[in-house]
């Protein structure tokens, strides 16, 4: 059976592989694409595991900010002045981020980083990024969008800081609305909390009541993990549907990697979505810095904040979404003053 699925798993690669290369953008190919790629990774899952460290930015985007001629980059933390580290060892990574319980063999599997991060969203993300660094323009075809989408949505739900803010949230649902375990466990759970808001929640009632209790609940690892997948598949499909645009930084401005290097904006309340992701609306914007000079990101097709999005405004915002870290290619006193 494990052989059958490495098979499977050779073969979906392979196809996306040659969809990738051939840049076929015919919506009835793709179409049978989907199709045959859905079949080939259905039920799709091999277990194992290794302890290792898991980057929560992938090696390739620290690598477009790495000190020139090094493997290095600036590193910032909190109390602390820079310094330069190894992106392969040191760098955004943090032991078995995200390996889980087998539910079977209540062994811990890797599947998550092996497969979904490394095999598949970073290694074709890793592609397309550097596509439109190389031609410093978008012009993706519809696969490669696709492809971007998954990766900037996941990229957001992978982090250390939203799973904080996931723990804070379950925490919240568990004590003030007696969430039981098993309601956590339904399949739609995710969907009714962050995105449909079935729940009620109230983002400034959740801050007020965490700042009241120090009570946190624990043993949530393998829930966390999978809903922050479901989350980012949903999500994934309002990033698709905005308009995706290429910004560049002039003179003096540069972009560098928060420990959140994807945020998502709510110009409307002035504060980001976090993980309430039922207040996407036409003032979003969704960015991602790939190299000190250059940054994607997506607004609404009829933004009403399409004129405002400068470098100035992606740094400001940079500078809010640091958790703990910060990463860049140069020793920078205004982020080194952000995190004092």
């Amino acid at each position: 059976m494990v052989k059958i699925k490495r098979i499977r798993g050779i073969l979906s690669d392979k196809l996306l592989n040659f969809f990738i290369e051939r840049r076929i953008n015919n919506l009835g190919a793709l179409r049978f694409f989907i199709y045959i790629y859905a079949l080939l990774t259905k039920g799709f899952y091999v277990g194992g595991h290794k302890n290792a460290n898991h980057h929560f930015i992938p090696k390739f985007l620290l690598k477009k900010f790495r000190i020139i001629n090094t493997g290095n980059i600036f590193m910032y933390m909190r109390g602390k002045r820079s310094t330069p580290v190894s992106i392969k060892k040191e760098a955004a990574v943090v032991p078995n981020l995200y390996s889980f319980r087998d539910k079977k063999t209540k062994e811990l599997s890797d599947f998550m980083e092996k497969h979904i991060f490394a095999h598949v969203l970073e290694k074709y993300g890793s592609r397309i990024v550097s596509r439109i660094l190389k031609t410093d323009k978008i012009d993706l075809t519809h696969l490669e969008e696709s492809v971007l989408v998954n990766f900037i949505a996941f990229q957001y739900t992978r982090t250390p800081r939203f799973f904080f803010q996931l723990e804070r949230v379950l925490t919240y649902l568990v004590k003030e609305k007696s969430v039981t375990p098993k309601e956590m466990v339904k399949p739609n759970f995710a969907r009714d909390v962050f995105i449909n808001n079935s729940y009620q929640l109230r983002p400034p009632e959740i801050a007020q009541f965490l700042q009241k209790t120090s009570l946190r609940i624990t043993g949530v690892k393998n829930l966390m993990l999978g809903l922050s997948v479901q989350i980012a598949d949903d999500i994934s499909v309002n990033i698709f549907s905005g308009k995706l645009n290429l910004l560049r930084a002039t003179g003096s401005e540069f972009f560098f990697l928060s420990d959140s290097p994807v945020e998502i904006f709510n110009f409307g309340n002035n504060r980001s979505v976090g993980p309430f992701f039922w207040e996407l609306n036409n003032d979003l914007l969704i960015y991602l810095p790939i190299s000190p000079t250059r940054c994607i990101y997506y607004t609404h097709r009829i933004s009403p904040v399409y004129p405002t999005i400068n470098a100035s405004l992606i740094e400001k915002l940079s500078l809010q979404s640091i958790h703990e870290f910060a990463y860049s290619n140069r020793n920078s006193s205004v982020i080194d003053n952000a995190l004092k």
